[in-house]
């Protein structure tokens, strides 16, 4: 990391983020604009992901980046409902397959917005709805990923893979009649 303060001629975001991680208790958060989402502009998030790959700071950055949709606040459905946004996060996905090992989640409930985005997903009252079976291949899918991005920078998958599943639980109040559906609170 003292490598990284020499570097002077890091552009803002970079050196915006290397401030925040230096602090182990500090998440990095994301604001997608109304306008990177509907122009699905991942630039940003693809610059500081690469950055963290090539200067092997993978570890470090582990559940602290946090994405916050902008723009939105006077739209009737959630952002999760709105395709723009869902396609914004399917973008992402491609590009970083790997992304929920960096998503923080107690704070920003990142993790369970990008996979509500990218799972069937629905509202009844102040709930979020996501299909069980949507949600098992997410999780499959991450964990095999997330295994693969651990082993290639000699990381311990298992706490990463657990801290994936322990983010995407229901809640303990869940009706369990209802077997299609897992339940999470949503800030929306």
């Amino acid at each position: 990391m003292n490598d990284l303060k020499t570097k002077r001629t890091l552009d803002p975001v970079l050196r915006i983020f290397i401030e925040t991680i230096r602090d182990p208790e500090q998440i990095f958060l994301f604001q997608l604009s109304r306008e990177m989402i509907q122009t699905n502009n991942v630039d940003m998030i693809r610059h500081v992901v690469d950055f963290v790959l090539e200067n092997g700071l993978v570890e470090l950055c582990a559940h602290r980046l946090a994405l916050k949709v902008t723009g939105y606040e006077h739209a009737l459905p959630d952002p999760v409902e709105l395709t723009e946004v869902r396609t914004y996060m399917e973008r992402l996905d491609a590009c970083i397959p790997f992304m929920p090992f960096f998503l923080e989640n107690r704070h920003s409930e990142s993790l369970v917005f990008y996979c509500a985005c990218l799972s069937d997903t629905w509202f009844e009252e102040d709930e979020m709805f996501i299909d069980e079976d949507d949600l098992d291949i997410f999780l499959d899918r991450k964990s095999e990923i997330i295994s693969d991005l651990c082993s290639q920078y000699g990381i311990d998958s298992r706490e990463h893979i657990e801290f994936l599943q322990d983010a995407l639980r229901p809640v303990d109040d869940a009706d369990p009649e209802d077997e299609g559906t897992q339940f999470f609170t949503h800030n929306g």
